[in-house]
């Protein structure tokens, strides 16, 4: 960290030095005489610095300065140096992106609070920056949530099986959210002694300590947080205990497998808001295939899981079936990403004796696995297996009365509302789409508020000649000449409409006129006409 005084007068240089020293002896302070000096210096090092400009150097060229200074190297803060007083300099200091304007000759009083204040704003971006760099070279785990359309689905089972494909490939965890009714320790045939509800009274330092000891380490490398034996002890667990849950096991697990059951209440629509991918799975059947619409339009009504990918697991797909997965696609507007054939006999001995993780069942997990390895070749942050997994999830350290970071799923990464859920649609436009589309909008403004303009002329032309085609009848009626008619009607015509005005001599017992319509365009005149009555 150092502080650049721009200027090319010695005397302020000095002055300015001093004042700074005096603040802070400890401070590096740096003499630039030039803008091609300081371009230089700052180009040689990256990191956050402040920079004192005097708007005198370069012949007054110092805004300039300050603007390029602002865009070329946003973490550097910028300080005007000017004897100017007055609201002007403000504002353009806020036009070219400057923290702060400090008086000249300098002042300790000012400048021991100004300058300060502009070193610890540039630390603090700086650290942000670093910070979130950081996290985002951090790889963390994929999650991905299944839910049933409705219960007898199959939805346990093929979060079970697709824990087990995953975990052939990386470090997975399996999570059974079906805190009621959720058998997935059963299937494995497991009796862990303590469940997901456990961590409730960890808080918020869930590690991976934390983790392994409530979690069971299955046969085939998964780790299961089992539901809790007991459906009521999984009551006190809501919203916010989910998401920690899930939050920590993204920084241990490559992949975290969601069981969320086929009930839709908080605890799954947080699970489903924090999950990667989610999976809906159902059969092919009426009752089925309508019950996975239903949730499809609960879940887009209540803005769950909006901007997540959602697939159709079609299970126990028998091709003598009347619905095939494709009619299945187009009754529920989801996409059948993957078809598990229907092998009861094959589960039926596995299931009794809780031996499904330890049995081939490749006609079923062909499908998965295939699945599996097509999203992995998509999904961009899947963690390898030599990456190295933190034993918690990070915590950029904050300087104090500043904002913290947030991965993209943390705590208040996706903040919703319980009951009717608040979407977060809108669109956020930059300042220089703004810029660059005003002038166009204005364009087509004009243009609408003068074709409105000009309609009104249009029909108010058809008034005037209307009225003067009458005058015209009546001045000929009482034996004006031509020329006197033409004269004596131009008179009475409002402005702008007597350019062009043409009467002619009559025929038939008729006065025919024309005028031209006020207007920038070459339009078509008006004519009317109007019937003498002659006076004898």
């Amino acid at each position: 960290m150092a502080l650049f005084i721009v200027s090319q007068d010695r005397e302020v240089v000095e002055q300015v030095r001093a004042t700074l020293l005096e603040i802070d002896a400890s401070t590096a302070v740096n003499a630039v005489g030039s803008a091609e000096a300081l371009r230089l210096r700052l180009q040689d090092d990256s990191e956050g610095h402040v920079v004192l400009i005097d708007l005198r150097i370069n012949d007054g060229l110092g805004l300039d300065l300050a603007r390029e200074v602002s865009i070329s190297w946003p973490l550097v803060a910028t300080l005007l140096l000017t004897t100017e007083r007055g609201n002007q300099i403000y504002e353009n200091a806020l036009e070219v992106g400057a923290r702060d304007v400090l008086p000249l000759p300098a002042s300790l009083e000012t400048y021991s609070t100004k300058v300060p204040a502009a070193v610890a704003w540039t630390q603090v971006v700086h650290h942000r920056v670093e910070g979130a760099a950081i996290e985002q070279q951090r790889q963390i785990g994929r999650v991905i949530a299944v839910v049933g359309a409705k219960g007898g689905v199959g939805t346990s089972l093929l979060a079970l099986l697709l824990a087990r494909e995953f975990a052939r490939r990386k470090p997975t965890c399996l999570i059974d959210l079906d805190l009621r009714n959720g058998d997935l320790a059963a299937y494995c045939g497991a009796r862990p002694r303590r469940s997901v509800a456990d961590l409730i009274d960890v808080g918020e330092n869930i590690g991976r300590r934390e983790l392994d000891e409530a979690s069971f380490p299955g046969r085939n490398g998964i780790m299961l947080l089992a539901a809790p034996k007991y459906g009521e002890a999984g009551e006190t667990m809501g919203e916010p205990e989910v998401r920690r849950v899930v939050q920590a096991t993204r920084y241990q697990y490559a992949a975290i497998i969601l069981d969320c059951g086929s009930r839709l209440d908080d605890i799954q629509a947080a699970a489903l808001d924090f999950a990667d991918e989610v999976l809906i799975v159902t059969t092919p059947d009426i009752p089925s295939l309508r019950a996975a619409r239903r949730l499809h339009e609960s879940m887009e009504r209540l803005d769950i899981a909006r901007s997540t990918p959602l697939s159709l697991v079609l299970n126990r797909v028998n091709r003598k079936a009347e619905i095939q997965p494709s009619a299945a696609g187009r009754l529920t507007n989801l996409t059948v990403e993957i078809e598990v054939p229907g092998t009861e006999k094959l589960l039926e001995s596995s299931m009794n004796t809780a031996t499904v993780l330890d049995q081939p069942l490749d006609p079923i997990v062909g499908p998965l696995s295939q699945w599996i390895d097509s999203s992995t070749r998509q999904a961009t942050s899947l963690p390898s297996q030599n990456t190295m997994i933190p034993d918690s999830a990070p915590n950029v350290d904050q300087v104090p009365g500043q904002f913290s970071l947030t991965s993209k799923h943390g705590e208040q990464g996706k903040r919703r509302k319980r009951g009717k859920r608040q979407g977060v649609w809108g669109r956020h436009w930059e300042r220089g789409q703004i810029l660059a589309e005003a002038p166009v909008a204005f364009a087509l403004i004009t243009l609408a508020i003068l074709a409105c303009i000009q309609l009104v002329f249009w029909g108010a032309s058809h008034l005037v000649a209307a009225n003067a085609a009458e005058d015209a009848a009546r001045y000929y009626a009482v034996g004006m000449t031509p020329g006197e008619v033409q004269r004596k009607v131009a008179s009475r015509l409002p402005w702008g409409w007597g350019d062009g005005l043409k009467v002619d001599v009559p025929r038939n017992n008729r006065v025919d006129i024309s005028l031209s319509i006020p207007s920038p365009f070459d339009l078509p005149s008006v004519d009317e006409s109007a019937s003498i009555q002659w006076e004898r």
